[in-house]
């Protein structure tokens, strides 16, 4: 695995490259979440693929923006492609970075080979998302400061009330991914990631009805598109786009990870064939 460092717009984006093989997968996390959440999924796809991974902006390692827009996320993406020398891909993204892979191949833009969304949202036919609460978000811990000792105790509190709440997640990946978002100053102090300032602006975004998915959406797709929706997900339909349902919650990358692998790696070898 090679980890490097993506210009974006003066802000740096990290990248984890992973395997080699055609066509390089592309992996977009959601919101909240970074690379790592990708942990489980990439040493089953790596021994076919190049699998390219990497904190959106903002996210995990990588810089945090003074700006917050739904055309950036989808910007990033060509960063990274242009930085790696990507031709086509396959871009495969969970919940916002499903979204998000979404509105990439519907820009008609020549990257995607294919899009494998994994339970994509939000929609804006389902269940409204409730208004924005900046005291709600600081309860999550965004904004949060601490020692290294006090940043292992939060680690500790956060598997425990993860495996309370879904002892099938696998814990390895779970702590991972938490892990990565925190990051530590020159005074020796660790914050969380995303940042207060950028949570603030990222929350009100995903409530706009223009940043929500519309089945209207998916018939302007150039390119193929399998959604891997979690049994209990809310999918839009459209011709030509295979919806595929996976046991599991939300997560099904995590839970499921060998079937949503083999529906991947089925998809990718089609798309290039």
């Amino acid at each position: 695995m090679t980890e490097l460092a993506v210009a974006h717009r003066g802000i740096e984006l990290a990248v984890q490259v992973s395997g080699e093989g055609e066509p390089p997968l592309v992996l977009l996390h959601g919101g909240g979440d970074n690379l790592a959440t990708w942990s489980g999924l990439v040493p089953l796809l790596a021994d076919e693929f190049r699998v390219v991974a990497f904190d959106a902006a903002g996210h995990g390692r990588s810089t945090t923006p003074e700006d917050v827009s739904v055309e950036d996320f989808v910007d990033q993406i060509d960063s990274v492609a242009h930085a790696l020398e990507l031709r086509r891909a396959i871009l495969v993204g969970h919940s916002w970075g499903g979204a998000t892979a979404l509105r990439h191949a519907a820009s008609g833009r020549a990257l995607a080979a294919g899009v494998v969304a994994i339970d994509p949202g939000p929609w804006q036919l389902g269940p409204r998302l409730p208004p924005f609460d900046p005291a709600h978000t600081e309860a999550r811990g965004y904004g949060w400061t601490g020692t290294t000792a006090e940043l292992e105790a939060l680690v500790q509190e956060w598997l425990a009330e993860a495996e309370a709440e879904a002892p099938d997640e696998p814990r390895d990946v779970v702590e991972a991914t938490f892990r990565r978002s925190f990051e530590i100053d020159a005074s020796g102090l660790w914050h969380r990631k995303p940042e207060l300032a950028f949570m603030s602006k990222f929350g009100p975004l995903v409530r706009h009805p223009d940043a929500m998915l519309t089945p209207a959406l998916l018939d302007t797709l150039a390119s193929p598109a399998l959604l891997l929706a979690a049994e209990d997900g809310l999918v839009g339909a459209a011709a030509g786009v295979k919806v595929k349902r996976v046991p599991g919650g939300h997560y099904v990358h995590w839970t499921n990870p060998d079937r949503v692998a083999a529906a991947i790696r089925r998809f990718a070898r089609n798309s290039s064939a």
